[in-house]
């Protein structure tokens, strides 16, 4: 067995806390030894993939602050998510003058050993100038590699980042391990920032990935077709309609059922401002005014002028009439139809908020349809609600597919590419990578295939019973 995959029984070595480490063995003092662990701070979410060095040159031309003046987090960055911000891991630290020495093995790194857990005799200096922090997205699913990026042009306490190249970076000690082999050493700490920064991650890497040195399993295509809660649902409603068949029934049972664990872990909405503002028996104050503005530009962004002022006269016109009821359907056209009136100059009275509230009862329907119920049309809006579902799936499947082995091939089929490889000195890997391109796409589009053939007979399940 070779020596640098030849595993021991003993513990790895201990990670030195108060030194970074990049991944040629390189050791630099860390700025922020007293800190937390797998610190989390908040930047602007746009991100710039302009070589840093251009990027520097361009803020300094603009005459832009390019560096923070120090390393403490500001109260927004650990303050709550803003929109425009985003959630990003801090990994480690990058020096403003970068080397080409530190792209290079460190003189007291040993080829069989790791990095990170001895003190070397040089380390690296920044004194007057704080480094740059390197950070990494907080991300919700994983995705294919990790991206780095440097903290540049503070503003207002929020830095924006830059893209950085890996062998810039010098790693916080929990981002490191021992691995022996530079080339394996980059993946390594990669994955575990990728384990922090993958919120949920999705477990431990499995027996197959650690032999490969892989992050993820590719040798398994998953590209199943998102269906479509509300779709399935009509289908199969407006079919039971014509039909009167109780299978459509039990089948609506199956697609509640799957949903339900969905259903249960999404709370629905309280919108406690907006219940407390249609009832008179309760006390409205400014703070459950401010709630209403709040909920308003939550649920309704398209209705405008609605303010803590304008909410609290609307309810006095309500709680001022005697036998004044307001429902809660009625609610948005309320409020946005009083607000409109107070922006204009009218003055908010009991005369006013009945007029209102009496507009909207004549005008708003107790219930609507999203769809029409013409007999004539119903098959057919069926059927297109499941055809375009069908087409939306094939549609994201190429995309993905695309992305993952291009859209171009270079042979005109299997045996031109291997008459290509059989000349390799490597035969057996050459053999190994081309069958495994071909095991990967037949079995990608096979997937495609079965998730295409399953909406399709879901289709021709209902036609058959109308």
């Amino acid at each position: 067995m070779s020596r640098r995959t030849q595993t021991t029984e003993s513990s790895p070595p201990v990670q030195i806390k108060h030194l970074a480490f990049n991944t040629h063995g390189h050791a630099m003092k860390d700025p922020m030894v007293d800190r937390n662990i797998n610190e989390i701070i908040l930047c602007f979410s746009s991100k710039s993939t302009m070589p840093i060095n251009n990027a520097i040159k361009k803020l300094e031309k603009e005459g832009k602050t390019v560096y923070r003046n120090d390393l403490t987090y500001t109260e927004r960055e650990l303050g709550p998510l803003q929109p425009g911000l985003a959630k990003f891991l801090v990994v480690g630290y990058a020096l403003r003058d970068h080397s080409n020495k530190h792209n290079t093995t460190a003189p007291e790194h040993h080829k069989q050993r790791g990095t990170g857990f001895e003190i070397p005799k040089s380390i690296v200096g920044w004194d007057e100038q704080p480094p740059l922090l390197v950070v990494a997205e907080i991300l919700q699913s994983q995705v294919e590699g990790v991206q780095l990026w440097a903290l540049l042009c503070p503003q207002n306490g929020i830095c924006s980042v830059y893209q950085i190249a890996q062998h810039r970076v010098f790693y916080r000690f929990e981002f490191r391990d021992a691995t022996t082999a530079i080339k394996e050493r980059g993946t390594n700490w990669n994955r575990l920032v990728e384990a922090n920064s993958v919120q949920p991650g999705e477990g431990g890497l499995s027996a197959k990935q650690e032999r490969l040195k892989k992050a993820r399993d590719t040798s398994r295509v998953v590209l199943e077709p998102a269906q479509s809660f509300v779709s399935e649902m009509l289908c199969l409603l407006k079919a039971f309609k014509v039909s009167g068949d109780v299978w459509h029934l039990h089948e609506l049972q199956k697609v509640l059922a799957a949903a339900d664990n969905d259903i249960n872990l999404r709370p629905l909405p309280r919108n406690e401002g907006l219940r407390k503002f249609i009832e008179n028996d309760r006390e409205f104050n400014l703070s459950d005014a401010e709630m209403v503005v709040e909920e308003v530009a939550e649920l309704w962004p398209e209705v405008e002028n609605v303010t803590v002022d304008s909410v609290m006269m609307l309810r006095k016109g309500i709680q001022d009439g005697a036998g004044t009821f307001l429902e809660y359907r009625h609610i948005r056209g309320f409020l946005a139809e009083g607000s409109y009136r107070i922006s204009i100059g009218d003055t908010v009275d009991t005369i006013l908020a009945c007029n209102i509230i009496g507009t909207l009862k004549r005008t708003t329907p107790e219930w609507t349809l999203p769809i029409s119920t013409d007999q004539d049309n119903l098959l057919f809006s069926v059927i297109l609600a499941k055809l375009k579902e069908i087409q939306a799936a094939g549609e994201k499947f190429d995309i993905e597919l695309e992305k993952i082995c291009g859209d171009a091939t270079m042979f005109d089929g299997p045996h031109d590419a291997w008459e290509s490889y059989n000349s390799s000195p490597d035969t057996d890997h050459a053999k190994l990578a081309f069958f495994g391109v071909i095991r990967y796409v037949i079995r990608a589009i096979k997937g495609k295939i079965n998730g295409t053939d399953k909406m399709i007979a879901e289709l021709v399940d209902v036609l058959e019973r109308l």
